[in-house]
């Protein structure tokens, strides 16, 4: 999302998409997956406007029709992220973590519409950014319906929390995708 940001005019987009092949093309790369970056460290799916979450689900339904289009067979995220309110208050967390899956759900089917291979999403370094210990990320994952998941974090309370082996080994984890941060 950072490379090529999908609320760009269908023009501007169009032109870029045919750089970014050209450019693959001339330098023998394929682009297996697609993740979202800086631009997109938001609450987007997580936020507490229906509205916001409905904007952001067709955000990433747009996210996924450019990165078919330049080749990926994924594409990833971060859940989203709470906001401190929501996240310090047990019942809004657990009201607005649901509408959270909700919505990753209605993005998951259209991603099977389109045969991505999976949705992989990473876990973050806060409570609030979801997934942020090997518990939180395995109740997480308990609700989703992807075909594989990744893992990944920055720093939290435990040693085997930033370890990306450790998300593997006791989270019971299986997946193609690992990164250590």
């Amino acid at each position: 999302a950072d490379l090529l940001n999908v609320n760009l005019p269908d023009k501007i987009i169009c032109k870029q998409i045919l750089k970014i092949k050209n450019s693959c093309k001339d330098n023998d790369i394929k682009i297996r997956s697609a993740f979202t970056g800086a631009f997109t460290r938001v609450n987007h799916l997580a936020h507490p406007d229906k509205e916001i979450r409905d904007y952001w689900v067709s955000w990433f339904k747009r996210y996924i029709d450019v990165a078919i289009e330049i080749g990926a067979s994924s594409i990833g995220s971060h859940p989203g992220i709470l906001t401190i309110k929501d996240n310090q208050d047990t019942s809004r967390r657990k009201e607005r973590r649901h509408q959270n899956i909700e919505s990753w759900h209605e993005v998951g089917r259209y991603a099977k519409e389109k045969n991505l291979e999976y949705i992989a999403w990473e876990p973050m370094s806060i409570s609030r950014e979801q997934g942020h210990t090997i518990k939180d990320a395995k109740k997480f994952i308990s609700t989703q319906k992807s075909k594989s998941l990744k893992y990944g974090t920055t720093h939290t309370g435990g040693i085997d929390d930033v370890s990306a082996i450790a998300f593997t080994k006791k989270g019971g984890l299986k997946d193609p995708t690992i990164v250590a941060y």
